[in-house]
């Protein structure tokens, strides 16, 4: 079974690769410093920031200083701790629903 649901996991990432290719995404905009972060949100409009992080990734200065500089543009991030380097079907799923659920109008990651 483990062999099946590898070669499953394995199919979905190359068909995603190729279907992604395909689709058109909006753009991705990257802000070069942590004080960035909140300046390019805030011109953007957006005002509830969904944060990925790790729980090593959170505790870095750089992480604290995306949040600090977010509050100073009145910027409430909602932070997203249950990062997985290999996500499954089931924990994108519940990335997905604690998206919703925190009424997020962004992905910051």
């Amino acid at each position: 079974m483990n062999l099946l649901r590898r070669f499953y996991c394995r199919f979905a990432q190359t068909m995603m690769r190729l279907v992604g290719a395909l689709v058109r995404y909006p753009s991705i905009e990257v802000a070069m410093t942590p004080e960035g972060v909140g300046m390019l949100l805030r011109e953007k409009g957006f005002q509830r920031p969904f944060l990925i992080a790790g729980n090593t990734t959170i505790k870095h200065p750089i992480s604290e200083r995306i949040i600090s500089f977010c509050g100073n543009f009145g910027i409430n991030p909602f932070v997203y701790l249950r990062k997985n380097i290999n996500p499954s079907v089931d924990s994108v799923c519940d990335m997905k629903r604690a998206y919703e659920l925190s009424d997020c109008d962004c992905i910051l990651s």
